[in-house]
């Protein structure tokens, strides 16, 4: 039991295991330059990239990438099961206003920047001082009069914390 290689083989996919649950999880939105981007940093990576059709997604899992054309990829038919089996119904709804309440502690918002044209000059007017009520030091939100329509977002969190979310927010 004492061998080194299968002690530090254990070591290192509990490492990865607790990285995966305590690292941080980034989550990017441009709509201005088109980025859209979901990471766990040095595991897992994923982009979505305009290209002449719609998109493709970009992949990148322990610093190997590639790209799957998902309107392109082979869809296998799936064979249909004749047999069906009785599931036991179980109550496991999530009270979604808890949920919502207590994601405000899970996610951290890093950046969000929004300006915003609605097409109706009167909500436009109510939304300013809306807007400049909601406005810190990483939230920067906008309404104008002229079309522009712009989203910037930042968000991080962590695997851990929103099992520990979804474990907890239980409807009773």
């Amino acid at each position: 039991m004492n061998d080194p290689i299968l002690i530090s083989v254990l070591s290192l996919v509990l490492l990865l295991f607790l990285w995966l649950l305590f690292g941080p999880v980034v989550i990017q939105a441009d709509t201005e330059n088109s980025y859209y981007r979901a990471a766990l940093p040095g595991v897992f990576s994923v982009r979505i990239v305009p290209v002449e059709g719609l998109f493709n997604l970009r992949f990148r899992i322990f610093f190997f990438p590639f790209t799957i054309d998902p309107f392109r990829a082979g869809r296998k038919e799936k064979k249909e099961k004749k047999t069906e089996k009785k599931r036991k119904k179980r109550n496991r709804r999530i009270n979604a206003r808890k949920l919502l309440k207590k994601s405000g502690r899970v996610l951290k918002v890093k950046k969000l920047e929004m300006d915003v044209d609605t097409d109706d000059v009167v909500l436009n007017a109510w939304l300013i001082p809306a807007f400049s009520v909601v406005n810190n030091q990483n939230i920067h939100l906008r309404a104008n009069f002229e079309g522009r329509m712009y989203f910037l977002m930042d968000l991080r969190t962590r695997i851990g914390s929103l099992l520990w979310l979804m474990a907890t927010t239980r409807k009773k």
